[in-house]
């Protein structure tokens, strides 16, 4: 969005803000997220559907609907490579399925956390995310790639590491994970 675009939105949203407040906040959440997270166009509507989905699981006071929407906008920004945002959704989600005592939930949203955490080089908090995961796991194959990765990030011996990331290819291929099997590579 342009600067002569931005004061035209700007001026239409003036006009709707007595129109309807909903409407108002939806585009200035727009135009400020595509300024300060330097996000396309293609980005922002990539979001409003799992933004949407929250306002609804808010309103309804569900929250299962809630802990899945907070869930579903933090995978959203981390295909974006927005891995700060994607954390926080996911914390928040996190925090929903533990109050509601959901452990495949929990299992699921830790490893997503710690993954996003990891991508920030935030190796503390991810390991004891892989390792919430793995104990909140319900398989032997979850338990062993969220107990692995923990191993890996906490370890300084290169070898030790190595034996983590060897672990997972040869889980993954024994479960034919193939898209968890690319990113042991």
């Amino acid at each position: 969005i342009s600067l002569g675009e931005s004061f035209f939105v700007l001026g239409f949203m003036h006009y709707l803000c007595f129109v309807n407040f909903k409407i108002f906040f939806t585009v200035i959440s727009f135009i400020i997220s595509s300024f300060v997270f330097g996000q396309t166009v293609e980005d922002v509507k990539k979001i409003q559907a799992p933004q949407k989905k929250l306002e609804k699981a808010i309103d309804s006071r569900n929250p299962s609907q809630q802990a899945e929407a907070y869930l579903s906008l933090g995978d959203s920004y981390f295909t974006q490579n927005n891995f700060a945002k994607s954390e926080e959704f996911y914390q928040k989600s996190k925090k929903i399925y533990e109050q509601l005592k959901d452990e495949k939930n929990v299992a699921i949203v830790a490893r997503k956390l710690a993954q996003s955490q990891e991508k920030q080089q935030k190796i503390g908090a991810a390991a004891k995310n892989y390792d919430a995961a793995s104990s909140a796991s319900n398989t032997n194959y979850e338990k062993s790639v969220n107990f692995n990765d923990a191993s890996r990030l906490i370890s300084a011996n290169v070898e030790t590491k190595e034996k983590a990331v060897q672990e997972n290819i040869r889980v993954n291929s024994a479960y034919q994970k193939t898209e968890e099997l690319s990113k042991d590579y």
